[in-house]
């Protein structure tokens, strides 16, 4: 019987990221930490805790960029 980690590394390839820091998230959207932590107690955003670092899934991070809405001209 296949364990959570084993399914996930069987079909993550090894250079998967599958969490983001806070500080990655935001650097990757020139977006401040205030904001971040604005968008997840708005429910925009669901960040998950692993001890006290504070994490995005990399799905989660799609997600959330696919949600905004496009530039009106």
């Amino acid at each position: 019987m296949n364990t959570q980690a084993e399914t996930q590394t069987a079909t993550a390839p090894k250079d998967a990221v599958l969490f983001k820091t806070v500080a990655t998230f935001c650097q990757e959207r020139s977006m401040s930490r205030a904001t971040f932590y604005r968008e997840v107690a708005a429910g925009r955003l669901a960040a998950v805790k692993r001890g006290k670092r504070t994490l995005i899934r990399a799905d989660e991070a799609q997600r959330y960029d696919n949600s905004l809405p496009p530039l009106a001209a």
